[in-house]
């Protein structure tokens, strides 16, 4: 070998080795910590996969009376595509470890089955593939139900479901979609979700003299604690009927809905029957004086106390829809 190749040859080794030795030093961007809280409000069936890391599959059914709108990350937007499908990777999250943990809320809510399988695509209207949260709670009131079999006995369900997450990195969040519009959707801060609402309360409020003058308006929402982190941020998912729908008709909807669409697509009647739905709140008598729906304040007595144009709360038509979602642990 020449000595000009040589010296080539000694002074290159030293510099690859230099920067292939700096490779590991070399960081990327800081990382963007913060709480995920995805909202599920409406007749959702949240399935819970015991056996695959409890990641979870949400789903509203569709309705064959065709009443159902769903709303995305907007308070005011309906969309019309006849099946939405979702997916949130574990990309920029915290993987849990364990089990979550499920608000006692959902005690009458919840069902164990026998192994759940998906029905075709076709079937559901809006489906969602989420990983494991670190908790499964929810925005109050729960609605009051009365249960048809046993001895009609009293109880409680949520009309939306709150996945927690803790996030790693916000960067690396995205929510996937089959609608190319809504496809690689990030996370709404939580505080422009509640402006929102209060921007849309204050329009309704407007209206609400106008129309009705003398006539007193519903209280407004008090957000409860979907806020209280820094650095908190949103998916939302909304399903309900038109605000414009009777009272009576939303009710009775609701326990239709429920009873007929909801319950068989979980495939275990045995374990199922005993939910089956009476009623949901008072609906055979709302023009009583007392609360038709939930024994606590909110969202709820808004929509039935409302003199003629409920509110389109920061939870979209679902409390308009008067139908409750469940929670189905499965092997």
């Amino acid at each position: 070998m020449k000595r000009r190749e040589v010296l080539k040859a000694l002074m290159a080794a030293p510099l690859a080795g230099a920067l292939c030795g700096c490779t590991k030093y070399i960081r990327r961007h800081p990382l963007r910590p913060g709480v995920l809280r995805v909202i599920l409000q409406g007749p959702f069936a949240v399935i819970v996969h015991q056996n695959a890391g409890n990641r979870i599959t949400a789903y509203v059914p569709v309705d064959p009376d065709n009443l159902h709108k769903f709303r995305f990350q907007s308070l005011s937007t309906d969309l019309t595509d006849p099946h939405y499908q979702f997916e949130l990777k574990t990309n920029g999250l915290t993987k849990s470890p364990q089990a979550p943990y499920i608000d006692r809320c959902f005690d009458d809510a919840t069902v164990r089955i026998s192994n759940w399988k998906a029905d075709p695509p076709s079937e559901y209207f809006v489906s969602i593939n989420l990983p494991a949260p670190q908790i499964v709670t929810f925005i109050p009131p729960a609605e009051t139900v009365t249960f048809k079999h046993g001895t009609r006995r009293i109880g409680h369900m949520p009309a939306n479901h709150v996945l927690e997450y803790r996030i790693d990195d916000l960067d690396d969040l995205h929510m996937n979609s089959n609608s190319p519009e809504l496809d690689r959707q990030t996370p709404t801060p939580c505080s422009d979700l509640v402006e929102r609402y209060r921007d849309h309360r204050a329009r309704e409020e407007e209206s609400h003299k106008r129309m009705l003058p003398g006539e007193p308006m519903s209280l407004p929402m008090q957000p409860p604690d979907l806020c209280s982190d820094n650095d908190a941020h949103t998916y939302f998912f909304g399903v309900g009927v038109d605000p414009e729908t009777p009272r009576l008709d939303k009710a009775a909807h609701g326990v239709r809905f429920f009873n007929q669409q909801l319950l068989p697509s979980l495939h275990d009647s045995r374990a199922t029957r005993d939910m089956e739905l009476e009623s949901i709140g008072d609906y055979r008598n709302p023009a009583s004086d007392r609360d038709n729906t939930s024994l606590t304040s909110g969202l709820t007595e808004a929509v039935w106390r409302g003199p003629a144009h409920s509110i389109s709360s920061l939870v979209s038509y679902v409390e308009d829809c008067k139908s409750t979602g469940l929670i189905a642990v499965t092997p």
